[in-house]
């Protein structure tokens, strides 16, 4: 892992339904930019560039590929015939950039199957030693293996899905349904609806990993 706390943001080819601004936020804020394929277009809509886009290019034209050439966009291209998804690769690319965290935005909408292969980039990530979170505005999911302390995200729901068949001693503090030493199954909800309450909320699990599940459904 990197030595100076490197945050990269991968911007995948999904649908983006938060304001443009949250999305230059998270970019700006980002050490490196990259997309995945055609995450890109996200980049040239919020007139930003990025420094690679990587994937097998079978979403971007090849004007759209002339025009991050002529603005000296590293372009790394794979066969369309792949074992590994364009977000799986750009994972990998951050890897060998020594990233520490990745944000991952254009991760949700459309196809159902992609969705879910996104979520598990996740656990693909920190397999690598990386911390990856998806984020849009009213939504965050991350993996806790082994605590979370968060803060800003009072009155939020929160879910807790385990990524592992079970899923030993999980506490949870700050929230409306607080508990201590709880075991979660995969195969049963337990986990799911809870409510942040707190402006500080802790999760610590004695082992095994959890998807954690953070969304704004607050309508005023």
């Amino acid at each position: 892992m990197g030595s100076d706390n490197c945050q990269a943001v991968v911007v995948l080819n999904g649908d983006f339904d938060s304001p443009g601004q949250f999305y230059k936020d998270i970019i700006n804020e980002s050490e490196i930019k990259l997309a995945a394929d055609g995450g890109a277009r996200l980049y040239k809509d919020l007139g930003i560039d990025p420094e690679y886009i990587i994937g097998d290019f079978d979403s971007l034209t090849e004007a759209e590929l002339d025009f991050w050439k002529a603005r000296k966009v590293n372009l790394e291209q794979h066969p369309v015939d792949k074992e590994k998804t364009d977000g799986e690769l750009t994972i990998d690319y951050c890897n060998r950039l020594d990233c520490d965290t990745i944000i991952l935005i254009g991760s949700m909408g459309g196809r159902f199957d992609q969705q879910l292969a996104n979520i598990y980039l996740l656990e693909y990530s920190l397999n690598l030693g990386i911390d990856a979170f998806i984020r849009e505005a009213e939504l965050e999911v991350g993996i806790i293996e082994e605590s979370k302390e968060v803060s800003g995200y009072k009155g939020w729901q929160l879910s807790l899905l385990p990524l592992d068949k079970k899923v030993n001693d999980v506490s949870i503090y700050g929230t409306k349904y607080d508990t201590e030493g709880l075991d979660l199954l995969r195969s049963y909800t337990r986990g799911i609806s809870n409510r942040v309450v707190e402006d500080v909320f802790k999760i610590t699990v004695g082992e095994g990993r959890l998807i954690y599940i953070l969304h704004d459904d607050n309508t005023d």
